[in-house]
């Protein structure tokens, strides 16, 4: 004969497995807040506040970063900064907008590049005040103005360029950089003149100049 092990079997109360319709409902009621949080991102009159107020906000950023940002964290900072500044200059030397269809340059391997610089470029501010839960703040934030902008673009550009986006956006990842190239791109295409023109070189001299000034205020105190 042979021992067989008997099976350890636990049964769990009814009501601490969930259901298929608990399930649904969970699903229902997030739809709902991501709707209604995308609909704050989406505001029109909210959108025009900020885009004014968009040099006042970054004064005050800036301040509190002087007031209280922390110089232990100041190398990974600039580095996480800086990498996200090479990005955007990089799709900057590509982009001419609304005039041709962009493919090239970081758009071979990512439909939004700008974006993934510009959050590198601010979480490395962020860095700075070393405290999680504005980091996760940001981060959260960070992702429902991008995730509402890209679409509200996306859209503009389809009535723009037609079926060549389309097949642009089946191919290229619309965030996350992938490793194949566009098809129809030309990855190490960069042009200074284009970069000039986007005033994306006023940008690297606004971060070089802060993280500058920062050494030396953290230094002085």
């Amino acid at each position: 004969m042979c021992w067989v092990p008997e099976i350890l079997t636990v049964s769990m109360p009814s009501h601490i497995v969930p259901s298929f319709s608990d399930m649904r409902k969970f699903k229902g009621v997030r739809a709902i807040h991501m709707q209604r949080i995308n609909r704050i991102f989406n505001h029109p009159r909210l959108r025009k506040l900020l885009v004014k107020s968009r040099v006042f906000l970054g004064i005050i950023f800036v301040a509190l970063l002087f007031v209280y940002g922390r110089f232990e964290f100041y190398y990974i900072a600039f580095g996480v900064s800086f990498l996200g500044e090479l990005i955007q200059m990089w799709a900057s030397g590509s982009l001419e907008k609304n005039e041709i269809l962009t493919v090239r340059g970081p758009y071979s391997l990512i439909r939004n590049p700008m974006y993934l610089g510009r959050f590198l470029v601010i979480f490395g501010g962020i860095l700075l005040l070393s405290n999680i839960y504005i980091i996760l703040a940001y981060i959260v934030l960070f992702y429902f103005y991008m995730i509402n902008r890209v679409k509200r673009e996306e859209n503009r550009l389809r009535g723009i360029f037609g079926e060549p986006y389309l097949d642009y956006c089946r191919e290229v990842n619309r965030f996350v950089p992938q490793f194949k190239i566009y098809a129809q791109g030309n990855l190490f295409f960069f042009r200074f003149q284009i970069l000039l023109q986007n005033n994306e070189h006023l940008n690297f001299l606004a971060l070089l100049c802060f993280y500058v000034a920062f050494y030396v205020w953290s230094r002085m105190r």
